[in-house]
């Protein structure tokens, strides 16, 4: 990675991961006060008892299995001195299939946002009730090809549910909310609990809970801050301790590339001097090779090939004595041999390319050691 890579950062699940790996953290006693349920209670009657069924937060099994009897010694309070985290417990009173009324009536999507109040109006025309018989829950569960809408109607009358509701205010348990299927957390979402029947929050117990989530989210923020700042610091104290030093490091960098300059220009000497024999062992080579017969009129070095251009007595035969130096490769005439008039011997014009050192080492069997 470099310092263009692009960072793909998605704030909102770090800070869930976060708040999630902090919880561990928090102390049982002070999680519970910012925590306003712990789990759900699930209340069915059941002839002259009710039922009690506890799922925990995002379980689907029940955690407690227990009853109270109607008419009975027991209430609520009792339950929850047994089980404490049912204080918490959002408390859901399920009516039974025979208390409930379900239709699916169809609507025009024009009064998707006054559902309730068109219903209370037409409640007669759908069913055989009138508002004032019946508790009533409208809810689009999806549109027709006909530009309306679905909507499932879920009722009860009216002195069933306060029957039901005053019987465990009886018991001192007062629901949160009132469903009509088995639990499942990811059902439709029933509530045909009446407002008068809603519990008022505790303000001690939201003062308290929101202060302790404010606490918390400071302490969490700090968490998340403090290492920044330390880190912050640290790099501005090496920025001190360089700026300090810079000039010292600048004439060191300066002395390094003057030294790798001086090094690459050694360097490049080296390789000349490598890569093709000085003249004066190439004119060596020439005349140890040659015999006195032999006259050189021409000769050109030129990078590594050589031509030369002379007269001897035996022309064809330099070829094969300028291929047995180590130095010399590709021995080739130029142009065809020609009879010179004036001394009668043959004129020639030869092409030599030079080898390498590497490779004249490597003709003789010697390593090269540069």
């Amino acid at each position: 990675m470099n310092l263009q890579t692009t960072i793909n950062f998605d704030l909102k699940r770090f800070w869930i991961w976060w708040i999630d790996e902090l919880s561990f953290l928090v102390p049982k006693k002070i999680k519970s006060l910012m925590v306003d349920q712990s789990g759900v209670l699930v209340i069915v009657e059941n002839q002259n008892r009710f039922d009690f069924k506890f799922y925990e937060k995002n379980e689907h099994h029940p955690f407690i299995t227990t009853s109270l009897e109607i008419n009975g010694d027991e209430d609520f309070l009792t339950l929850k001195q047994k089980y404490p985290y049912l204080e918490k417990s959002e408390i859901v009173l399920v009516l039974n299939d025979d208390k409930v009324i379900k239709k699916t009536i169809n609507l025009p999507i024009a009064v998707y946002d006054s559902l309730q109040q068109v219903i209370s109006f037409e409640l007669n025309r759908f069913t055989p009730f009138n508002p004032e018989q019946v508790y009533f829950v409208a809810i689009p569960i999806g549109k027709t090809d006909y530009g309306q809408i679905n909507v499932l109607l879920v009722l009860t009358p009216k002195q069933v549910l306060d029957d039901l509701i005053t019987k465990l205010n009886h018991l001192q348990v007062f629901p949160d909310k009132v469903d009509c299927d088995n639990f499942n957390h990811n059902k439709q979402d029933y509530d045909l609990l009446p407002d008068q029947y809603r519990r008022a929050e505790d303000t001690v117990k939201k003062i308290t809970r929101w202060s302790a989530i404010t606490v918390l989210s400071l302490l969490a923020l700090m968490v998340l801050i403090m290492p920044v700042w330390r880190q912050s610091h640290i790099v501005d104290v090496l920025n001190d301790k360089i700026k300090a030093n810079e000039k010292q490091f600048n004439h060191v960098i300066q002395q390094q590339s003057e030294i790798q300059a001086l090094t690459k220009q050694t360097q490049a000497l080296i390789d000349l001097k490598n890569s093709s024999p000085v003249v004066i062992v190439v004119l060596n080579e020439l005349t140890h090779l040659l015999s006195n017969e032999t006259w050189l009129t021409n000769f050109q070095l030129i990078d590594k090939k050589i031509q030369i251009q002379g007269v001897s007595p035996n022309a064809s035969a330099l070829i094969g004595l300028l291929e047995k130096s180590s130095i010399f490769n590709n021995v080739v005439f130029v142009s065809p041999i020609t009879q010179d008039k004036n001394s009668g011997k043959e004129r020639f014009q030869i092409s030599i390319e030079l080898a390498t050192v590497a490779e004249q080492a490597s003709e003789n069997g010697v390593p090269n050691n540069e």
